[in-house]
């Protein structure tokens, strides 16, 4: 996982007041409507970084 992905991802998660497994179905989903080929980083995985 990239370090720029899940901080991107906390951002969004901060804006929006979300819990970190809806975070990953709305990047996912934004990404499906972009028609990207990527995937959002595990909700674990962002949830650990939050703690650090």
């Amino acid at each position: 996982m990239s370090n720029s992905a899940i901080t991107t991802g906390l951002m969004v998660k901060c804006i929006f007041s979300i819990p970190s497994r809806g975070l990953q179905g709305l990047i996912n989903f934004i990404f499906k409507l972009a028609q990207l080929l990527l995937s959002c980083p595990h909700y674990s995985c962002i949830s650990k970084r939050a703690k650090i």
